[in-house]
């Protein structure tokens, strides 16, 4: 939206400006000029005052819901039109209609009666600058979006084409051990700054950048060079998209999948720290992990369709020394990435906001509401596997202990152990991990994720 800030709510604060010291020049039809040291008084938010953008938000939640629509219960950015049975346009759903926003961005989706009704008036509350209807690609928040009738992509082709390698002189690469210079780790810097952009729509470069993110204050030469590679295999690939297809959440069928995984990194402890007549340990891990949508087959664990709608990667939190240790918080931060997935799907199938805080008797409560929505998270550690599922022995660290009993808490979750050659979360965590786990993860044509078969306890 044009002039996002200028559109919000009135200032309830006294704020003076003053104008610059060559003052400011005249708008033909608006004002005069005004002379240098003249002073203001703000009467709306502008670019560089705290609180401008919670006025425009707040402007942007009147527009909505004066138009008929309800904020989610999980994010009041996103919001939802739900109506009577006549303008529905499928039996699963009374939803017609829904928005997400990120600041001054807004995309929208509908049936046919939201877009010839709703829509027009929306579009006369707010002045979008620029209007993509989706019959041709467009850019949202630096990906193209491309939209056909079974399929939707998203891809940042013409970002990635435009990747430059930092450049290092002949004889300079000769010297692979060689500390790098400041001006080299600054420029690594920003080239990882630049890489990371990418990971909205890439995660095979994941693991990778994140060990060259985390060795750049140490950096040498040769990490310079496999900074290289990485840039050369992103504009290789800038092919690469994420595609999303249609799938059947209205099914008994439809769930929701945390795919998490960890890794131990190279960096042992501090010797000072190790007990003596011990070794130093590796207690410094990656974990990642990806949220799936899909239908399961039971039987035989095959998750098609299937879409990757959420990955996160980075260092862990804190320090551990086991390997439950590490997969127990890779998965405690998959399944709380994907409750947040769940719950939008719970109120999509519910046609109201989620019960947050239970009101009247009997109440209704958010575990009703959300187990209407199954979750199930997927390791490949059969130990941790064993003790959520109650059958393997009580980790003797508290903490361990405490996250596991956390991680059963969630109202209706289930759990699934695959094997490391199924694990396809490994390519957040792990710089060896295979290529074909990439094409599970982002293309629809081999998005047929495949469990192990799911056993009751």
């Amino acid at each position: 939206m044009e002039a996002a800030f200028f559109s919000g709510l009135r200032l309830d604060r006294r704020l003076i400006l003053k104008a610059p010291k060559q003052g400011l020049p005249a708008i033909a039809g608006l004002m005069d000029a005004v002379p240098p040291g003249t002073h203001f008084i703000a009467l709306k938010g502008v670019y560089g005052v705290n609180d401008a953008p919670n006025l425009w938000s707040g402007r942007h939640a009147q527009g909505m819901l004066s138009n008929g629509a309800e904020e989610s219960s999980l994010d009041p950015r996103t919001l939802f039109w739900w109506f009577s049975e006549e303008h529905r346009s499928h039996p699963g759903t009374t939803l017609i209609g829904m928005v997400g926003t990120h600041v001054d961005d807004d995309l929208v989706a509908g049936n046919s009666y939201w877009k010839s009704s709703i829509l027009p008036r929306l579009r006369k509350t707010f002045h979008y600058s620029k209007w993509a209807d989706g019959s041709e690609p467009f850019i949202h928040l630096g990906r193209r979006v491309t939209q056909e009738p079974e399929l939707i992509r998203l891809d940042q082709e013409e970002y990635a084409l435009g990747l430059k390698q930092i450049d290092l002189p002949k004889e300079r690469r000769k010297l692979q051990t060689a500390p790098a210079t400041p001006a080299e780790i600054s420029a690594l810097r920003a080239s990882n700054g630049r890489m990371a952009w990418l990971l909205k729509t890439r995660v095979d470069t994941a693991a990778k950048l994140l060990e060259q993110q985390q060795e750049a204050g140490t950096a040498t030469v040769a990490t310079v060079c496999e900074h290289n590679k990485l840039v050369v295999q992103s504009v290789r690939d800038s092919h690469l998209d994420m595609s999303f297809v249609p799938v059947r959440f209205w099914d008994p069928d439809f769930g929701t999948f945390a795919v998490s995984d960890s890794s131990f990194m190279n960096r042992l402890e501090d010797e000072s720290e190790v007990p003596a007549g011990s070794e130093a340990l590796r207690t410094e891990a990656q974990q990642g992990y990806l949220s799936l949508v899909g239908n399961e087959d039971e039987k035989t664990g095959r998750v098609y369709p299937v879409n990757v709608v959420l990955g996160r990667t980075h260092k862990a939190r804190r320090k551990t020394r086991s390997t439950i240790g590490a997969e127990c918080g890779a998965m405690s931060e998959g399944v709380n990435g994907t409750e947040m997935v769940r719950g939008y799907f719970a109120e999509i199938l519910l046609g109201r906001p989620l019960v947050l805080r239970p009101t009247g008797y009997p109440a209704v409560t958010y575990e009703q509401d959300i187990g209407s929505v199954r979750m199930t998270a997927v390791t490949d550690c059969r130990s941790l596997y064993d003790n959520l599922v109650g059958t393997g022995k009580r980790p003797s660290e508290a903490r361990l202990a405490l996250d596991i009993g956390a991680i059963k808490e969630f109202e209706g979750i289930f759990f699934r152990w695959v094997r490391t050659q199924q694990m396809i979360a490994d390519l957040l965590t792990k710089t060896t991990a295979p290529l074909y786990y990439v094409l599970l993860a982002v293309d629809h044509v081999a998005t047929r994720v495949v469990l192990s078969p799911r056993r009751e306890f």
